[in-house]
């Protein structure tokens, strides 16, 4: 994690957010945000530096902490700490006995605000200023507070506001700026050190307040045990891809050609003891499951293990697969799974979950009849659990969920809709491009139909959500090597969402630069680009490119010329060289009269 930047070092922006970079990336891999790490604290060495005093103060705690809130809670005249934890201990208190807080003094105060004079009850805002006498009565200091009305996330310390008087034992005065209506300052004196004093705004007194008294025994609080066994439902539910996998028999099967029934998709390795005790138990079910009509099929996931199973980790062999199954009366459908099948399935997680932990081993997945994931078994499959799932299949989600939620509510899923582009970039970060586009191209299918101009603002995210569709799919195609499919769709992205650069950008780098001139179209491109360079005020360098490509089309070689030389001067400013060398490249080209052509 990079410090924030700050004004003295230019350069520490970019590596402030190349930081968060990388800690995205970590996350994604499976490395906790804040999960099981210590808590801090830092102590401040009154100047412009910290010094961690997490182990020595004992807050080290590995409880995931959010909020703190700090209050006298013994009343003995220092600040304890209350916690609120994700993974520890839901709520955790933490007395402070630090011995220089005995040998030391306090004050407590407690305004109580006049809202006839515009001051609310509480006196939040209010600026309390203490005037201290050393104990030789030589110098004098002052200590400054403010009452809150929160002061950390999710956190509200209490309102007695609190002063540490170290070896002071004099107090000459304190004195309140009430906040509110009318700039109130009320001065009072006669307060005695380790003493509590209720001050009522406009009363002019200070009234003490009666110490408590408090018997806290402490308790050890259980450490939940980490485990990688999960039983995940689904309501929003991905679409699993047609994946292939190898029979027994040595010929290849795709999902696709089982029965249009349940499918219970089970990865296992012949050297993984719950694995096998999982497969057994699958048999002993056998009448259960055929009577929900389930398609159980078994992977085998030999040589995928990192050498962990006993041949030093190669592929396990058919005929041997088969007699373990033999060995433990397994009735159901097997096969080979293979790394493609692994990664997809990797990559359909990936869709609900962030974090790419490798998948445990057993690890199983429901599927419904369309072939869309339900539920996700990580670690030794509960029988139980199957069973309640297969229940519940056919039942629409509002059942699924009051069924499976242990108290009633509203819900918000609603509210958290996947964006279809985002679950496609899923497929295409695992180099799976036809999955991406399938994804896309059915939710097309799927979305309410758009005709006429947007007319409420659910339309126009619609139609902005149909535009960034379109485009990509516009991507797609041009990989495919498809360029009048992609320009359908850029036309489409365009169309939902006029003004939209990006899909405008690439449609005119399409028709500037395609290597078949059945395509190219300089001056439609020259029309786009300038229409893109105009919007982003020509300090974006890529359409600034695309424009002098599309110049270079048309033949206008000085002008194409004079916008490379704008691109590369921009793109130099932002530190980007890669690009620069690309755009100088083409600049060669328009220099000697020439176009350029895309691979």
């Amino acid at each position: 994690m990079s410090q924030t930047p700050t004004k003295a070092n230019p350069e520490e922006p970019q590596d402030y957010l190349s930081a968060w970079a990388r800690l995205g990336i970590a996350m994604k891999r499976g490395r906790s945000f804040s999960g099981r790490e210590p808590n801090c604290c830092f102590l401040n060495t009154r100047g412009s530096r910290f010094a961690d005093v997490s182990v020595v103060t004992g807050l080290d705690h590995l409880d995931d902490s959010r909020g703190v809130a700090l209050a006298d809670w013994d009343d003995d005249g220092d600040l304890d700490l209350w916690f609120t934890n994700r993974t520890g201990p839901s709520v955790r208190f933490l007395r402070n006995d630090a011995i220089e807080a005995r040998n030391s003094s306090f004050l407590g105060v407690r305004l109580v605000g006049d809202p006839a004079r515009g001051t609310n009850r509480d006196a939040i805002g209010a600026r309390i200023e203490l005037e201290l006498i050393s104990a030789d009565g030589k110098t004098r200091h002052r200590q400054l507070r403010s009452v809150h009305g929160g002061d950390g996330f999710l956190s509200q310390s209490s309102k007695w506001v609190h002063f540490g008087l170290g070896e002071a034992k004099r107090i000459d005065s304190l004195t309140v700026r009430w906040p509110g209506a009318r700039t109130d300052v009320e001065k009072f004196t006669g307060l005695v050190a380790n003493h509590r004093y209720r001050l009522v705004q406009g009363s002019g007194k200070a009234v003490v307040m009666e110490r408590r008294s408090i018997s806290l025994k402490a308790s050890v609080p259980a450490v939940a045990k980490l485990s990688e066994s999960a039983h995940i439902r689904l309501l929003n539910t991905p679409i699993v891809p047609d994946l292939r996998y190898e029979g027994l028999d040595a010929k290849t099967t795709a999902l696709s050609s089982l029965p249009k029934r349940p499918l219970l998709l089970s990865l296992w390795a012949t050297w993984c003891a719950p694995c096998l005790a999982e497969l057994k138990a699958l048999a002993g079910e056998k009448e259960k499951l055929n009577s929900h009509k389930l398609t159980v099929l078994a992977l085998n996931v030999d040589g995928l293990d990192g050498g962990k199973s006993a041949d030093g980790g190669k592929k396990a062999e058919p005929r041997r697969i088969q007699n373990v199954l033999d060995d433990l009366g397994y009735p159901f459908r097997a096969g080979i799974g293979t790394v493609e099948t692994v990664d997809r399935l990797n990559a359909v997680l990936h869709e609900i979950i962030y974090s790419q932990k490798p998948l445990p081993l057993p690890v199983s997945f429901l599927l419904d009849e369309t072939r869309r994931l339900r539920a996700v078994y990580k670690g030794a499959l509960n029988l139980q659990d199957l069973l309640a799932d297969l229940e519940t299949l056919a039942s629409p989600p509002e059942t699924i969920q009051d069924r499976f939620v242990p108290f009633p509510g509203r819900y918000s899923t609603g509210l958290f809709i996947k964006d279809p582009v985002t679950v496609a970039r899923i497929w295409l970060e695992g180099d799976y491009p036809d999955d991406a586009r399938v994804y896309l191209e059915r939710h097309l299918q799927s979305a309410p139909q758009a005709s006429g101009p947007p007319e409420t603002e659910a339309d126009r995210e619609r139609y902005k959500e149909l535009a960034s569709v379109h485009h990509l799919l516009g991507n797609l195609r041009e990989e495919d090597s498809l360029p009048e499919r992609a320009v359908e769709h850029y036309r489409a992205a365009m169309r939902f969402l006029p003004g939209f650069p990006r899909p405008a950008n690439d449609l005119a780098w399409l028709r500037a630069t395609h290597s078949d001139a059945a395509y190219r179209d300089g001056a439609e491109a020259v029309r786009l680009a300038s229409q893109v360079c105009q919007s982003t005020r020509f300090e974006v360098p890529e359409p600034m490119d695309t424009l002098a490509a599309a110049y270079a089309e048309s033949g206008q070689f000085e002008q194409a010329v004079e916008v490379a030389e704008r691109a590369v001067a921009v793109a130099d400013t932002q530190g980007r060289a890669g690009l620069v060398n690309e755009i100088r490249q083409r600049l060669d080209l328009y220099r000697q009269g020439q176009a350029y052509r895309s691979p």
